[in-house]
């Protein structure tokens, strides 16, 4: 059962036209208002890029155009003394080895000691490779000559062995 408000609705949507149409006059501003541009808003949001997009747009093109700096040169000038350092290594570590070739002991100590001396040798080798290529690493130079006089203790150590000795042997 609807009550009579509910009736005078009903008969309300039933007398309205389905649709509207504007009186002819409007219609020329309403075509002139479709056809023109719309004006493009930006948002905050995007407004808060703009300078960005600015800035990287602005370095795009200027880096190209700074001078371009060349790597510094090698220098060369420390090479010498690391070759005459090195070649006077070479011939103290002959000299003792062949002072040592003659009373060298060949049982015993002499395998952990030309273990040592194997991987002394390799690692300045490594080091003397890498100061080849940066001659003013200061850490490279101690380094390498850290490792050079432990060749040459060691070398000097392997000497003081007694005769035949074995590693089972008290000193």
């Amino acid at each position: 059962m609807k009550n009579t408000a509910d009736k005078e609705l009903d008969a309300l949507i039933a007398n309205t036209p389905k649709e509207l149409t504007p009186p002819q006059h409007n219609w020329t501003a309403i075509a002139a208002r479709l056809d023109r541009p719309q004006p493009t808003a930006i948002s905050s949001r995007a407004r808060g890029f703009l300078p960005l997009a600015l800035a990287a747009g602005l370095l795009l093109v200027l880096v190209p155009l700074l001078p371009q700096t060349t790597s510094p040169e090698r220098d060369d000038s420390l090479l010498p003394l690391i070759e005459s350092i090195e070649l006077s290594h070479n011939q103290e570590v002959a000299s003792l080895s062949s002072s040592a070739s003659s009373g060298w002991q060949r049982v015993g100590y002499q395998e952990p000691v030309e273990a040592g001396l194997k991987e002394l040798r390799e690692a300045a080798r490594l080091i003397l490779d890498s100061l080849k290529a940066n001659p003013h690493d200061k850490q490279l130079w101690q380094l390498w000559l850290w490792v050079q006089r432990r060749e040459i203790e060691l070398l000097t150590q392997g000497q003081r062995l007694p005769v035949g000795a074995t590693q089972g042997d008290n000193l």
